[in-house]
């Protein structure tokens, strides 16, 4: 599909330029850069994890010594270089919320798997504590997740769970948090957008409007003014995320300086504190039977290596609420490319398309993609005011290029087109 698209750039939606065109810094080709993963630090040490013959009585460091429990891991406070390699093949029961950070200089804090090519399987077993999160990193930087297959499946689906849950909350900047290679699946919530902001109006702030559930979340809250909190440096690649349930988001980067009006803060004061999500990329994954896909808020791509989402696969994406499936709003500067999103059906509500620029967004790129079989159009273009500090945000300097839509639009509300401006 992909190397279809490059043969036939010339080829684009009648409406291809669905907002202004200026000169942007974006590159017309693709922007991906190289993400290093950091290599352990000398100083470092690895601990083993095996559900079977291991013992948290052991200290862990050693194959034959492994540990055996998520519990025991943490317990354990890691530092830069330190590896946590849980057994290839194995289950372990519970939720996985390990301590400290790495460093830029002495290295990041690997969690990953030894013995096998089998991943092992985290299963938090349907909770809801602690967010219903399979994998959570509080205030911590320099970690790197990778080979792991988390999952949360429930039989009663009421309330949000959420794969990996990166918080962010009065720390400043979190550099540097990768999840790749991962099986994110049957993490089941069941909470409408309704619901989850009647929780955040109660001031209990981790409930998300728009995505109060999901694959792998990233949310800052705004805390103390003195200390506004957000992400640099993030990478979510070639990852597996699927069957979530309802009013959740495969991968979801949530600035809270640039959407405070979902927290209950005063908007007119607090909106000029922006500080950015930055560096992020969103590539090769495989995200099905979500509720939203990929959802940004609060992102400038014009920053170091840019925001960029690019080749990934989305089908039967927003089976519940009123989502598109890629999308973004109160961003600057995303380039969205060599993607491909099909078969949405989410009963022809409001948001029923594949991208959709929504409120706020200014000077983003969307090219080369390829959008199919969509109950909605192929895109939405949003310039949506819920407060006067909304003047100046409009949504303005977008280019939507050289993307084909086939077969789009088949079972939209009336007054819907394949570009569909609100």
């Amino acid at each position: 599909m992909k190397k279809l698209i490059a043969t036939i750039l010339s080829v684009c939606l009648a409406m291809g330029l669905v907002v202004q065109a200026v000169s942007l810094p974006l590159p017309e080709g693709s922007q991906t850069w190289l993400y290093e993963l950091f290599g352990s630090s000398a100083n470092g040490t690895t601990y083993y994890v095996d559900a079977v013959n291991g013992s948290d009585s052991n200290d862990g460091t050693s194959e034959k010594t492994a540990w055996q429990t998520v519990d025991r891991v943490n317990q354990a406070v890691f530092g830069p270089g330190d590896e946590i390699l849980f057994k290839s093949g194995q289950t372990f029961i519970g939720q996985l919320m390990p301590q400290g950070s790495g460093s830029k200089e002495e290295g990041v804090i690997r969690i990953d798997k030894y013995g096998g090519d089998a991943l092992p399987t985290i299963n938090a077993k349907g909770t809801l504590e602690n967010r219903g999160a399979v994998v959570q990193l509080t205030n911590q930087e320099y970690w790197e997740i990778s080979n792991l297959t988390l999952t949360n499946p429930a039989t009663s689906t009421e309330g949000a769970r959420v794969g990996v849950l990166v918080v962010g909350k009065e720390y400043g900047t979190i550099d540097h948090v990768y999840v790749t290679n991962c099986v994110i699946k049957d993490v089941i919530s069941d909470i409408s957008k309704s619901e989850a902001g009647k929780k955040t109006e109660a001031g209990d702030e981790l409930w998300y409007g728009s995505a109060s559930g999901g694959g792998v979340l990233f949310v800052s809250y705004p805390g103390s003014e003195e200390i506004p909190t957000t992400f640099n440096d993030i990478l979510v690649d070639n990852n597996t995320i699927k069957n979530l349930g309802r009013n959740s988001a495969g991968v979801l980067i949530s600035n809270a300086f640039r959407n405070i009006y979902q927290q209950g803060y005063e908007f007119e004061s607090d909106f000029a504190d922006w500080f950015p999500a930055t560096n992020i990329l969103i590539s090769n994954n495989d995200l099905s039977y979500t509720s939203t896909s990929i959802l940004l808020h609060g992102c400038d791509g014009s920053v170091g290596n840019g925001v960029v989402i690019e080749n990934n696969l989305v089908y039967h994406p927003d089976r519940y609420d009123s989502n598109s499936a890629v999308w973004f709003s109160l961003s600057n500067e995303v380039l969205v490319q060599h993607n491909e999103v099909y078969a949405l059906d989410n009963g022809g509500s409001n948001d029923c398309g594949a991208f959709d620029y929504d409120g706020g967004v200014t000077n983003c790129i969307m090219q080369y993609n390829y959008t199919h079989h969509n109950r909605g159009e192929s895109v939405m273009v949003c310039n949506i005011h819920w407060s006067s500090a909304w003047e100046s945000t409009n949504t303005t300097d977008n280019i939507f290029r050289y993307n084909i839509s086939e077969n789009d639009l088949w079972g939209a509300k009336p007054g819907h087109g394949r570009l569909w401006v609100q």
